[in-house]
């Protein structure tokens, strides 16, 4: 190739950068109204995606419980415990201090006062001998004697 020849190609390679680049910035301008946007005249905020709101844990179901019996008979003291739970058959465990059932953790127990400290659910509580008291109905009567004769 002679030195004519590749002047005339640097030419027109030279040619057709230079119109490759006016073509693609005119092609970038051809909104005339982008400038506005860019500038953000009007001072639009981009939407903000709404928070997701996370419900919280429903609490645990309740547990009911209630102290049946204390007593230090057997060398230790030991509480005589209802635990009832909804849609649960109830337990009735014999538990001693230190010992846990469930989410109940029985703490202290003073026979004398026939109290209970517990731990339910996190919540330290004091519980007392529960008293049942007698009914209205009418009085039980012995049943009456029988007489064999011979």
């Amino acid at each position: 190739m002679s030195g004519a020849t590749k002047l005339k190609q640097a030419g027109w390679f030279a040619v057709g950068t230079v119109s490759l680049i006016l073509s693609a910035s005119a092609a970038i301008s051809t909104n005339p109204y982008q400038d506005i946007v860019v500038g953000n005249a009007f001072r639009l905020r981009p939407i903000l995606p709404e928070p997701i709101v996370v419900p919280p844990p429903p609490p645990p179901p309740a547990i009911h419980v209630q102290v049946t019996g204390v007593t230090d008979a057997i060398g230790r003291k030991v509480a005589l415990v209802e635990i009832s739970r909804p849609g649960k058959t109830p337990l009735k465990p014999v538990m001693a201090e230190g010992d846990t059932v469930d989410t109940v953790e029985l703490l202290h127990i003073d026979v004398r006062r026939s109290q209970v400290r517990m731990r339910i659910q996190g919540v330290e509580t004091n519980l007392t001998l529960a008293v049942v008291k007698p009914g209205g109905g009418p009085p039980i009567s012995p049943p009456a004697p029988t007489f064999v004769r011979r």
